[in-house]
């Protein structure tokens, strides 16, 4: 700035009688804006890497996502939800009709236990007060009822008498903060928490496969029907909530783990399989043949139905 200045001061006569370098004073401005375009790319360069970075953190997200639900949104969406899975139904030309199957139906939907919902979320309106009501009960430190889990609990809107109910059934030791949010915004009761307990099975799912299981209302005698053909623990929550919507009978998920089909199937596969009435041989015979691996299931229901026309 002050070299700028003094060439502004300069008369054409000054400039003849001194030693001021106009040259390397051009030189030195020249140099300056390049340095200035240079920081400008640069930061523009940052910015576009960072808002690559970023699309390509949500888009392997995404991804993982999807491939967890077999590409599906609406797959996803279902398993958490409760809305009944899609099926497939192939034919060619007429409506093809395909031999019966043996089913043994096992839902039994009037077994699901029903409870009253909880309390509307706590009117207290502040985390202090919400606090002093929960030292009051003598449930502040309480089992995982910490100060902090307390002002989590308290920001998720539960209740002190949804705390209180835990507390009478002894889960504060069992259940953190987390897992109490998760069952209180999906309104499950704790009645619904002791009646799974009492079914053995709670300490087999996680406090998000308890809230699906309960929002598909899948009846406790569902999983000891699974658990009796001894395919329980082969599937996740997601599946044993699809097969319950889409009564896949426990005969043909035996015949499928009999045969090596259930740990190499997906749960929209099998589900399609059933609805369409493929049979377990038909499978065998694509197997066999080494062409079951190269068919969508779309393609093996075709190609059964044209088989079987």
């Amino acid at each position: 700035m002050s070299q700028k200045g003094n060439f502004k001061n300069h008369s054409l006569k000054n400039d003849l009688d001194s030693d001021f370098d106009l040259d390397g004073y051009l030189d030195e401005q020249s140099q300056s804006q390049r340095s200035e375009n240079s920081l400008d790319e640069d930061t523009s360069e940052e910015r576009s890497d960072l808002i690559k970075n970023s699309l390509l953190v949500v888009a392997v997200i995404t991804t993982i996502f999807l491939w967890t639900f077999d590409w599906s949104p609406r797959n996803a969406f279902t398993y958490f939800f409760g809305e009944e899975a899609t099926t497939y139904v192939v034919g060619t030309g007429d409506q093809a009709v395909a031999p019966d199957v043996e089913r043994t139906v096992v839902i039994e939907t009037n077994r699901f236990p029903e409870f009253d919902a909880p309390a509307e979320p706590t009117s207290v309106s502040s985390a202090v007060q919400y606090m002093a009501e929960l030292k009051e009960k003598n449930l502040l430190d309480k089992g995982n009822l910490s100060s902090f889990s307390a002002s989590q609990l308290f920001s998720s809107g539960v209740p002190v008498s949804y705390l209180e109910e835990l507390d009478a059934a002894n889960f504060l030791d069992d259940f953190s903060f987390v897992d109490i949010s998760d069952f209180y915004s999906n309104r499950i009761p704790v009645e619904y928490l002791q009646a799974f307990e009492n079914s053995g099975y709670l300490s087999d799912f996680s406090f998000v496969e308890i809230s699906a299981i309960y929002n598909n209302r899948v009846p406790f005698s569902y999983l000891d029907q699974l658990a009796e053909i001894n395919i329980l623990d082969k599937l996740s929550f997601v599946e044993i909530t699809n097969f319950y919507n889409a009564n896949v009978s426990s005969d043909y998920l035996t015949d499928l783990d009999a045969n090596g089909y259930i740990d190499q199937l997906s749960f929209v596969e099998i589900t399609n399989f059933y609805q369409n009435n493929v049979t377990i041989d038909f499978l065998n015979q694509l197997r066999d043949n080494d062409l079951l691996d190269d068919l969508s299931f779309v393609d093996v229901v075709n190609l059964y139905n044209g088989e079987n026309n």
